[in-house]
């Protein structure tokens, strides 16, 4: 996530995930035409996805400012099943320290829901993960992943910072209290990239990439930083 930080008291997912999409939103209508598609707006009543009041308070974080030459860090994406940033049903985490991958891992998620939206995108569907564990089972090696990293880092951060959120409360634990780098926003500003979605940096960079698998999406979110810190 980008711009906002600190910790919220109080208070339930709904809001934190609130500010993120309204953040998300703001992102978008500055890089679309306003003879492409008109402005997106965000109510109250998009807002209002299953399962999102929670006891666990939610925490926000600050976009990394210095990226470091030798830091650990952990690259992420999710794909998410609807509209629901509680239903992801991949996430993969990409462990880089220095300039070198040193662990991958991928999982499938069974989501709380059966309904799947974006299919389509990342072709997962229900029998593909009707069987796999849900968010809670796979915590324990999900925040394994994090130990001794000083930042995550995800292209389009507020998006699947807002997932992690929503799933860390659905499952009732509590999030990373580590900061996001938004590979978006680094790219813009290392490269002067004026349209930096991720097919479009991985082009630019000459990275792989099999847009909307989890795996590939956060080794290319990965190998985006790791450019970055060679660029200097």
């Amino acid at each position: 996530m980008c711009g906002y930080y600190g910790i919220a008291d109080k208070g339930n997912y709904t809001d934190i995930i609130e500010l993120l999409l309204r953040e998300e939103t703001q992102n978008i209508n500055r890089i679309l035409p306003d003879n492409v598609f008109p402005k997106r707006t965000i109510s109250s009543q998009q807002n209002s996805y299953p399962g999102l009041q929670s006891s666990v308070p939610p925490v926000l974080f600050k976009n990394v400012e210095n990226l470091g030459q030798y830091g650990c860090f952990v690259a992420i994406d999710f794909e998410t099943a609807d509209y629901g940033r509680d239903s992801a049903c991949s996430i993969a985490l990409v462990k880089v320290l220095g300039d070198q991958i040193i662990d991958r891992a991928q999982f499938l998620i069974r989501p709380p829901r059966r309904t799947f939206e974006f299919t389509y995108l990342h072709g997962i569907s229900w029998k593909h993960v009707a069987n796999e564990p849900k968010f809670h089972e796979l915590w324990p090696q999900i925040h394994k992943k994090f130990e001794g990293a000083e930042f995550i880092a995800a292209h389009n951060a507020s998006f699947d910072q807002s997932v992690l959120m929503a799933c860390c409360q659905n499952a009732d634990v509590s999030p990373p209290t580590l900061p996001f780098q938004c590979t978006v926003r680094l790219a813009r500003k290392t490269w002067k990239l004026r349209r930096a979605n991720l097919p479009t940096v991985c082009t630019f960079l000459g990275i792989p990439l099999k847009h909307h698998d989890a795996a590939s999406d956060a080794e290319a979110c990965a190998k985006i930083v790791i450019a970055a810190r060679q660029n200097g």
